[in-house]
């Protein structure tokens, strides 16, 4: 429970940073919701690591694709900012 709040604080903060609209921020959810479902799917799979990282690689980029068309070309460097915080913040967890 605490995680999920943490992840949804997470993604109020992006959507503040990212100064949706409000048909945006519906269509946000919906993309960071779906992709969200994919992923814990691959968490949960039984594919061998390397597998599992190319396919991760592969949901990111369709991901982004479907970002870039939803956002400006501003918020979207703003997005890929906020992607780029987030792998640092989790390799930093990882050397702990």
């Amino acid at each position: 429970i605490e995680k999920k709040q943490e992840v949804t604080a997470e993604v109020k903060q992006n959507l503040d940073r990212l100064l949706l609209t409000k048909e945006q921020q519906v269509s946000y959810r919906e993309v960071t919701k779906r992709y969200a479902q994919k992923m814990k799917e691959l968490r949960e799979s039984s594919l061998e690591k390397t597998q599992k990282l190319e396919a991760l690689n592969v949901i990111i980029s369709e991901k982004n694709a479907e970002m870039k068309t939803l956002l400006t070309a501003e918020q979207y460097k703003t997005y890929l900012k906020i992607q780029e915080e987030r792998k640092a913040k989790m390799m930093e967890k990882r050397k702990k």
